[in-house]
């Protein structure tokens, strides 16, 4: 690499970690609802409203789907990076998104919605409530109810 090529190349390097640097000093954004969620958590597709749990009603086989989620939600391509590894929200992948991810510790969040709700999410994606959350539709019904159930274990964490 010539000289000249290496100067430019640290002169843009440096200009990047300056913006990045002034971009830093902002508040952080309040973690919550986006602006309508409650209100789009009210009318969810009516081809989601009302879904049940398989598990629901077997202490067991909800805790093992429990245990099955939780590795799903831990592949680091996927929930954790938004959500973060106790779900807090507070993942790397997720602090640029306006608003924040959702903290599904938070116990107003379970107590605003169903299982039908969390399902709905995880495979439209956030557009229809108002948040950048991915869709992950490449998740079968029973991958996306055991995600629902470790979400589930998540309250008040």
């Amino acid at each position: 690499m010539k000289p000249l090529s290496i100067a430019f190349a640290c002169a843009i390097t440096s200009v990047a970690f300056l913006g990045l640097a002034a971009c830093g000093g902002e508040e952080e954004k309040p973690k919550g609802p986006a602006p309508g969620t409650l209100k789009a958590r009210a009318n969810i597709d009516a081809a989601f409203k009302g879904k049940t749990s398989p598990f629901a009603g077997d202490a067991a086989k909800l805790a093992a789907a429990a245990e099955a989620g939780k590795k799903l939600f831990e592949d680091p391509i996927k929930c954790v990076n938004c959500h973060g590894p106790m779900g807090k929200g507070d993942g790397l992948g997720g602090k640029t998104y306006d608003p924040l991810p959702a903290d599904l510790t938070d116990p107003t969040f379970h107590d605003a919605v169903g299982d039908d709700y969390i399902f709905w999410r995880i495979t439209v994606g956030g557009v229809p409530a108002g948040s950048a959350m991915t869709a992950f539709p490449q998740y079968t019904d029973e991958e996306k109810w055991q995600l629902v159930a470790y979400v589930r274990t998540l309250k008040g964490k």
